[in-house]
């Protein structure tokens, strides 16, 4: 009798170690698996740390939306282009954007109709009726840029 108990006992703790080591609350949300760590962010270098982006065409209301801040642990992302069918958001969102983002090449000093039509052209929005821009840039200043056709 006393190795079945010792058995049973010996069962129930390795559940409960089992349950345990699992999580069995698991509190991790969708966004917790969505937002990417750090180290792996780090290897986009943008000239910006946060930038938001709405694109208005004479078809579409918030035809181009892309925003995109760097955290301190990770980013968050979001990318929606009614034009192509697109609404995704964080790494996807990302995919998206790196390629972009990259191609930009602007600065607070680059002048604002140059940065318009550089992002309009990039994001394919070039024949917007109304462009809004704002960009906080690595050295802290704040720029916004807005155009109507």
């Amino acid at each position: 009798m006393i190795n079945k108990k010792t058995a049973l006992i010996a069962g129930i703790f390795f559940t409960i170690f089992v349950f345990a080591a699992c999580g069995g609350n698991n509190s991790m949300t969708n966004e917790t698996f969505t937002k990417k760590p750090v180290s792996q962010s780090s290897t986009y270098n943008y000239n910006f740390r946060s930038f938001e982006l709405d694109i208005d065409t004479v078809d579409q209301h918030d035809a181009i939306e892309a925003s995109y801040e760097k955290e301190k642990i990770g980013y968050e992302a979001v990318y929606v282009n009614k034009l192509a069918d697109i609404n995704v958001r964080n790494a996807e969102a990302l995919n998206y954007l790196e390629p972009i983002f990259s191609s930009l090449n602007i600065d607070p000093t680059t002048p604002d109709t140059e940065v318009i039509q550089r992002v309009s052209e990039a994001f394919g929005g070039v024949d917007y009726t109304d462009f809004e821009l704002e960009i906080e840039f690595k050295d802290g200043s704040e720029r916004e840029y807005r155009s109507t056709k």
